[in-house]
């Protein structure tokens, strides 16, 4: 049970890497934090271009000391913004997104059944690129939704994979950059084929990290995003021949069969006893204008709104129906969802209709926990970040107004090392001229009791 919430503030406010900084009309954007030993964290986020619509650019790396917020002993750039532009197939200039980075691995000296696994110290590093055509606004403050336009309709998902180096005091990276393609399908244009035969193309990863998927620790799920919007989970198996991890699996399809809304972020929670998935509705009569009034979701049913939930035994071979509360009724915003340190099963995300008066549907940023055996009903909602009473020093807004931002969202419950304390990544956008104290912000959850870490040491 979470007796309360410390706010630690502001973790990552500006990169150190040149041609990332603030000065370089760049911000650190949406990022992830896992362990790599008993006493050293990784943090990888992507930095984003306040002058094209916060369009992400590079993936930065920090490894860290003792905690997930302890001292920075190394950045670096992982993966670079191509500035040479590539073209599309009309001839459009491109420049190359990466963002959404996610990972997964077993930490170096980790136990498992009181043994030394395997494939300890090896990690996987993913994340979505895209051809972005991009304009510079005249001024920062101007909306740049008309500046630009991401060419193709999906992106492609990377990764690559590394390990902690032997001194801990940075990372080598095993295998570098490569499209991520199901074995068997290593050249050509399908990337991956689902349980019944038909091909991929593009996917997009999970925007939470993948979940541990056996009891030997040696695969990991996730729940990702395919052509035309499709769904379904998709299993890393760690190689001991190859020494890597490779992705050996795809589960069928998953059906929403409510014909008002398709499938937004997802987020795939294990339980000890089976699967839960969990997934934004995205209603088909979007876009809604952005105000911050109620007037935006006039248009959207009440089960138009919140999140599906998928309840299964076997995510490898069967799409069971969903369920769909109308609470919280969260729309627009994205949702992560998580089994925290003290086995509860809870949901982040913004409800507008919670606000007087109303700030956007990215703000607050909340909790709530979420019952499985009770129609996915949400209780002992919490508010985990709110700007206008953090102190931040932010101008005035009118509560009409189109207004994006203050924006609380894309949570990230880091993986618990022990104790009554777990540690919460999200981040916090702001206007260009209140870059200051935009960025990656970090919290506690105080549990009323102590838990153990998911990993034991030698």
């Amino acid at each position: 049970m979470i007796e309360r919430v410390e706010n630690l503030g502001l973790l990552v406010g500006e990169c150190g890497i040149s041609g990332e900084t603030v000065a370089d009309g760049r911000c650190p954007g949406m990022g992830s934090i896992i362990p790599l030993s008993a006493n050293r964290w990784l943090l990888v986020y992507s930095t984003r271009d306040y002058r094209f619509r916060y369009a992400t650019r590079s993936l930065i790396y920090q490894l860290r000391a003792d905690t997930p917020v302890g001292p920075v002993i190394r950045e670096g750039r992982l993966v670079g913004s191509d500035d040479a532009p590539g073209s599309s197939d009309d001839q459009t200039k491109l420049r190359t997104e990466h963002g959404c980075a996610t990972m997964f691995g077993v930490p170096k000296g980790a136990l498992i059944a009181g043994k030394p696994a395997p494939n300890a110290n090896l990690f996987a590093l993913k994340w979505y690129t895209v051809g972005t055509e991009l304009v510079e606004l005249p001024s920062p403050s101007e909306d740049a939704a008309a500046h630009f336009r991401r060419v193709s309709k999906m992106g492609h998902t990377q990764w690559l994979q590394f390990r902690l180096n032997d001194r801990g005091d940075d990372i080598e990276i095993i295998q570098p950059a490569r499209l991520l393609r199901q074995t068997g399908c290593e050249t050509g244009s399908n990337i991956g084929f689902t349980p019944d035969g038909e091909p991929l193309h593009r996917m997009i990863s999970s925007n939470v990290d993948p979940v541990l998927a056996n009891g030997d620790c040696t695969q990991w799920g996730e729940v990702n995003r395919f052509d035309q919007g499709l769904r379904a989970a998709v299993a890393y198996q760690f190689n001991p021949t190859r020494g890597a991890y490779e992705w050996t699996r795809t589960g069928p399809v998953i059906q929403l069969d409510n014909p008002r809304v398709s499938a937004g972020w997802t987020s795939l929670v294990r339980t000890p006893t089976d699967w839960v998935v969990a997934i934004q509705k995205a209603p088909f009569t979007w876009p809604i204008p952005p105000q911050n009034t109620d007037s935006d979701s006039d248009g959207l049913d009440p089960d138009e709104k919140g999140v599906v939930w998928i309840r299964t035994q076997d995510l490898w071979r069967s799409s069971p129906a969903a369920v769909y509360p109308t609470e919280p009724a969260m729309y627009a915003s994205p949702v992560t969802a998580y089994r925290c340190a003290d086995g509860i099963v809870r949901l982040f995300g913004g409800d507008q209709t919670l606000c007087a008066p109303p700030r956007g549907c990215r703000h607050p940023l909340r909790c709530w926990d979420i019952n499985p055996d009770n129609g996915f009903s949400a209780t002992n909602h919490r508010v985990i970040f709110d700007a206008f009473k953090a102190g931040l020093h932010l101008q005035p807004r009118s509560a009409t107004e189109p207004e994006k931002t203050p924006a609380a969202s894309k949570a990230r419950v880091i993986t618990h090392a022990g104790g009554n304390e777990q540690y919460i990544l999200y981040l916090v956008t702001l206007r260009p001229e209140e870059m200051a104290e935009a960025g990656l912000y970090c919290d506690k959850l105080i549990y009323d009791r102590e838990y153990p870490g998911r990993w034991t040491f030698q």
